[in-house]
């Protein structure tokens, strides 16, 4: 794991400093493994490693006598008294370099406690121990921080989504389907040992088990074999603590003035402070949720009890009214991840998960109560958003009784029937049975364009589409808006996505109201303007979290994905799929349905930051996804095999497997999405005279911005860095900052290698201005930067000193080297990265990478 690496790595350099380090952290949070890993640095760089584990206050200074080496002869009185032992430690300790290592602290007795002050004061030997996280603890009050000085504390935070899955594909020796890491990353809160627990449970119970190569997920992940684990966890704490914890754990993800209702504000910041539940931001409410959220599931599988019954008739009691949540004003020039942070993305699937459960439970119990057509509806359009059907939906279509419904519930029942057969790959003719009224249907208009619509998705978009909507699009209320969304659609999909955006303003209907709200943003990017697409997809993902929309999250995750790729931003692309993946959302409701489009677009940003293993999981859930229209960009499931080839290395290969696709989808005329593919042909095996015939289409589709990525390969192909510096500028201005950097770096690259220093000295303070700006540039594409100038491992040490602000002769001291030495590295670095003084040195150093970082 990265993350862990990282601290590992940290702890090394805090204790060859002189500084001691306190692990802070949950119960399963990977402290003792962090420690292990810590120890075996330290001694693979030649410190004395001494270790201490705690074992309670039963035994005064047994815990220092087990540390000890064992003396020679018989045990003295002297040797093993606390003066003894003290001289024994400091003695060993002061044999060459060493540290301490304290494993279980919290069990270590006091006398002990004293020996380690004494030692620490005496030898000066650092220190590294780790700590339970527990509530009401001040930081003063640690005991390492009250006997050792300096000391710093290192927290350790729940792992990434991204961190999750190569802990799993360590484990599990390969590939992990991108939906089994979700779950397992949304049911373990990110905490490292319930993730393992979680997976090795569900292999030993057949839950989770390989397919072809990679490892996937039941629609069940529980095991009785986790009992263990949470009861671990719960028993070690008081039952007023598991209680209220159980009572959380069955009513969901809360607000937080609920949450206190249920079990009173004090137990609400006591389990919170014990790490047991969450605080997050869903929209514009607070809400809290235990942790980690695979609680929920170990609790709503207990049997039932009278225990169990009167913690329910206390919920019933509590929260049996109505809680209504206004829907947010739409927010503006708001980023994807400030909508959904890392840190709460497991939270907030784990609150989509558990609505859906109970929204769907419901649906079906009102259903089978009273199988209204609004209830068979409400049964299908929530089916639809999840990734399996159930086989039951054949009752609901067929038991329910069309002729009493309103016109509205009429239209919206027959769609989502529609639909249903449309992801379960039946004949056409079947949908147009169903999308078939009675003559006297107020709304046939309604029907009629919503059948073009399922048709042409299906077929293609012939080139008198618009005429088909004619007579429709200027009808006044729902038909009318349904026959000018389509219609604009089909705008978007057919290459004409400026003609779009009127046609979408004034949609009123939530019947149409998400579909319209996804093709806004399509045609902000067909039409060239992708970063406006990002806001607009970040602001309705917003809004999609606080409201509890599952297709809408999912359309307008892919919307931002995409266009984050676009823009060159993957790893952002890649984040903005991950509730999605995480919580199992669908948009399968929804005309072109853009779920196999989002997987194609997650595995293409996974292969751009070489995560070839997540690629692979994305493309083969990919594949499973029926019934989704070709139209989308990337969502052809041709494109699969050409993502493939392009990985292998396979370029040209790759290349006609993308000119292919792009034939085959302008013969459908899915213009749109063949422009796509033939650009990522172009992109993938460059050829000047091919790029040229396409760049009227590019410009068409993407503006300056594919104008520009075209230029820059046709410079960097003909090394010419006059063109590929003005392509570079040309990428700047349409936010695709990373691609930007990229070719500004080959540029100063080209200049140096043609003899011509003052130019690229020149480009090298354009690149420092870039990446000084706020948010421009991503950690990826900064270290991508910094790697190709050529510094050397010693150069890039010189210039993280220079960055903390030593001069040459402590420099020079820290590596045994001469200042003489350090003065030529200084000199090498200042050729190499055209920086004039040691400000501008220190600004390529590790204090800018993360001050990159938290940007």
């Amino acid at each position: 794991m990265s993350a862990r690496l990282n601290q590992v790595q940290r702890i090394v350099r805090l204790v060859t400093e002189g500084s001691s380090v306190e692990i802070v952290g949950t119960r399963w949070s990977g402290r003792t493994e962090l420690l292990r890993r810590a120890h075996q640095a330290l001694s693979s760089i030649g410190l004395t490693v001494i270790t201490v584990r705690g074992i309670g206050n039963g035994l005064p200074l047994e815990a220092i006598r087990v540390a000890l080496p064992v003396a020679p002869g018989p045990p003295r009185a002297e040797t093993m008294s606390a003066s003894g032992l003290i001289n024994r430690f400091v003695a060993l300790a002061g044999e060459g370099p060493s540290v301490v290592i304290l494993d279980d602290g919290d069990l270590l007795d006091d006398a002990s406690w004293a020996v380690l002050e004494t030692v620490h004061k005496r030898a000066g030997t650092p220190m590294v121990a780790v700590t339970l996280q527990r509530a009401g603890v001040a930081p003063a009050d640690h005991l390492l921080i009250k006997i050792a000085h300096p000391v710093v504390k290192i927290a350790l935070h729940e792992l990434t989504l991204e961190d999750v899955q190569r802990l799993l594909e360590d484990r599990l020796a390969g590939p992990v389907a991108p939906s089994a890491s979700g779950r397992i990353h949304t049911k373990s809160g990110g905490i490292p040992g319930f993730a393992l627990a979680i997976a090795d449970a569900a292999v030993s119970s057949g839950q989770l088990r390989v397919h072809g190569a990679v490892w996937r997920d039941e629609p069940d992940l529980w095991s009785e074999d986790l009992n263990g684990a949470y009861e671990a966890l719960l028993f070690s704490y008081p039952n007023d603590i598991r209680e209220a914890l159980e009572v959380l754990a069955l009513v969901g993800a809360v607000p937080v003035p609920q949450a206190a209702e249920l079990v009173g504000q004090p137990m609400v910041e006591l389990v919170e402070g014990h790490g047991l539940a969450k605080l997050f931001a869903a929209g514009d409410r607070h809400m809290i949720t235990v942790n980690p959220p695979g609680i929920g599931d170990y609790f709503r599988n207990l049997p039932l009890s009278s225990h169990r019954l009167r913690l329910l008739s206390h919920i019933e009691d509590t929260l049996g009214r109505s809680v209504q949540t206004p829907v947010p004003a739409i927010p503006t020039q708001r980023t994807l991840m400030s909508t959904i942070g890392q840190p709460e993305l497991p939270l907030v699937a784990r609150m989509f998960s558990e609505a859906y459960a109970v929204d769907l439970a419901l649906a079906w119990h009102d259903w089978e109560m009273n199988p209204t057509v609004a209830a068979a509806a409400r049964v299908l359009g929530l089916q639809l958003t999840g990734t399996t059907f159930d086989d039951q939906l054949w009752q609901v279509v067929e038991h329910t009784e069309v002729r009493d419904a309103s016109p509205e519930a009429e239209l919206e029942f027959r769609f989502l029937h529609a639909r249903w057969l449309t992801v379960n790959e039946r004949p056409f003719s079947e949908v147009a049975a169903v999308m078939t009224p009675r003559p006297d249907f107020p709304h046939r208009k309604a029907l009629s364009g919503l059948l073009t619509a399922l048709e042409m998705e299906r077929t293609g978009i012939p080139d008198d589409y618009a005429a088909k909507l004619e007579d429709s699009v200027d009808a006044a209320g729902l038909d009318g808006e349904v026959a000018r969304v389509v219609l604009a659609a089909l705008h978007v999909f057919a290459g004409h996505g400026d003609e779009a955006i009127p046609l979408l303003e004034g949609v009123s209907s939530p019947f149409i109201q998400r579909f319209a709200d996804m093709m806004h943003g399509l045609a902000l990017f067909s039409s060239g303007k992708p970063a406006e697409a990002v806001e607009w997809a970040s602001a309705h993902v917003a809004v999609a979290v606080n409201d509890g929309d599952r297709p809408a999250l999912a359309a307008h995750s892919y919307v931002a994905a995409l266009s984050l790729l676009s823009l060159g931003r993957f790893d952002d692309a890649s984040e903005a799929g991950n509730i999605v993946t995480s919580a199992g959302v669908s948009a399968a409701r929804l005309l072109f349905a853009p779920d196999r489009a989002l997987m194609l677009t997650l595995a293409m940003a996974a292969t751009r930051t070489g995560r070839t293993l997540a690629a692979e999981a994305f493309l083969e859930r990919g594949e499973r996804y029926l019934g989704r229209s070709d139209a989308l960009p990337l969502g052809t499931p041709g494109m699969i095999e050409a993502a493939t080839i392009a990985a292998e290395g396979e370029l040209a290969s790759a290349a006609r497997h993308y000119f292919a696709i792009a034939d085959d989808l302008d013969g459908r005329g899915f213009v749109l999405a063949s422009d796509g593919a033939r650009l990522l042909g172009i992109l993938t095996d460059f050829d000047a005279a091919t790029a040229t015939e396409f760049r009227p289409a590019a410009n068409r589709m993407g503006g300056a911005l594919f104008t520009g990525y075209l230029d820059a390969r046709e410079a960097s192909q003909q090394e010419d860095p006059v063109a590929l510096r003005a392509a570079a500028r040309l990428l700047r201005e349409q936010n695709a900052t990373d691609e930007a950097l990229k070719h500004l770096t080959y540029t100063a690259t080209l200049y140096r290698d043609q003899g011509k220093l003052d130019e690229a000295s020149d480009v090298r303070s354009e690149i420092r201005a870039l990446m000084s700006l706020e948010g421009a540039v991503t950690v990826r594409g900064a270290s991508r930067a910094e790697s190709s100038w050529g510094l050397t491992a010693r150069e890039r040490e010189i210039i993280d000193d220079v960055s903390a602000g030593r001069s040459n002769i402590d420099i020079a001291a820290r590596h045994g080297i001469s200042v003489r030495t350090i003065e030529t590295h200084m000199r090498n670095i200042r050729r190499k990265t055209g920086a004039v003084n040691r400000d501008e040195i220190a600004s390529f150093g590790a204090a800018g990478d993360v001050e990159r970082a938290r940007r």
